[in-house]
């Protein structure tokens, strides 16, 4: 078995020596691969493969360049301005010898962290226990389990994937420059066959608020999402449709409270024809049995209404 790695970065020369230095230093991956997405000061490193794009063409496109260079077994993705924890290193030794087609693993939010606490996001770590995958360093994921861990944060970078299974499923990143990362993490949880999780606390995500992060962007580009959503949403297995539906509503109620108040306009409207295009009498039928408050609250974005967060 050997590991890859796939950095895009534009212009975070500084966290992105910072990352190179530690995965050097830990010693599980075979290849390393950065894609300059069109930084203004050319990016150098000895530590890896760089190739290097003049023109910037958002984070996605930049990972399936990465992705398309990759000659390792197996991959993990990750962004320049977080940073891997030394528990990939037993993580990467549980794997050995397993047959996957991605593991997800756990991660430490620097929100929590300033509490002092070493965890995810509250909601990550509830779905994490009703999955009931609490205290268990690598456990398959089945039946039920699957459609909870699909809700969870839908990073690029909490799992190790098998590089066939990407290229054989026909798994990619969407050319936006926002919430990228959500067709492909809904894809996997759909296509994939075997799927591990691990407890192990592989990566620290780093949330600045008020920063130049994507995280903190406000700008009309979050309404370009929706389209990509509406792919996933016809592509899903009805195993997984009540969980997405679930997660969307809960996504536009976050775009709309962190968009600037000029765009809720446009993106009342891009919800409603998202809803209108995916839910049908029958599954609208189906969703009021299977949970009528989130079916209120579905209904209500669907006419141009809003819940509080």
């Amino acid at each position: 078995m050997s590991l890859g790695l796939v950095i895009p970065v534009r212009d975070d020369h500084v966290a992105l020596d910072q990352l190179l230095a530690e995965a050097g230093k830990l010693g599980v991956f075979d290849q390393i691969v950065v894609v300059d997405d069109g930084s203004a000061e050319p990016v150098a490193s000895e530590l890896a493969q760089i190739i290097r794009q003049d023109t910037a063409t958002g984070p996605g496109p930049a990972r399936n360049i990465g992705l398309a260079e990759i000659e390792t077994d197996h991959v993990l993705f990750f962004d320049s301005d977080d940073m891997i924890t030394p528990q990939i290193i037993p993580l990467w030794r549980d794997l050995a010898g397993r047959d996957f087609d991605f593991c997800l693993f756990r991660h430490a939010d620097t929100r929590q962290i300033a509490r002092g606490r070493w965890h995810q996001m509250p909601n990550d770590d509830a779905l994490w226990r009703l999955a009931g995958m609490g205290g268990q360093h690598l456990t398959p994921v089945t039946g039920q389990a699957v459609a909870w861990l699909a809700q969870t944060a839908n990073y690029p970078w909490n799992k190790i994937y098998r590089t066939g299974f990407l290229r054989e499923a026909g798994i990619s990143f969407p050319d936006l420059m926002l919430h990228e990362d959500i067709a492909p993490h809904w894809e996997s949880f759909a296509k994939a066959s075997t799927i591990l999780a691990s407890d192990r606390i592989c990566a620290t995500h780093t949330v600045s608020p008020g920063g130049g992060r994507m995280t903190n962007f406000r700008g009309r580009e979050r309404i370009g999402a929706i389209t990509s959503l509406q792919k996933v949403s016809a592509r899903l297995p009805a195993a997984l449709r009540l969980a997405f539906q679930t997660f969307t509503s809960g996504l536009f109620d976050w775009i709309y409270y962190h968009i600037d108040p000029r765009w809720h306009d446009e993106l009342l409207v891009s919800i409603q024809r998202f809803w209108q295009a995916t839910l049908g009498p029958q599954e609208e039928a189906q969703l009021i049995h299977q949970d009528p408050v989130l079916a209120l609250h579905i209904g209500l974005q669907m006419t141009g209404g809003r819940l509080p967060c």
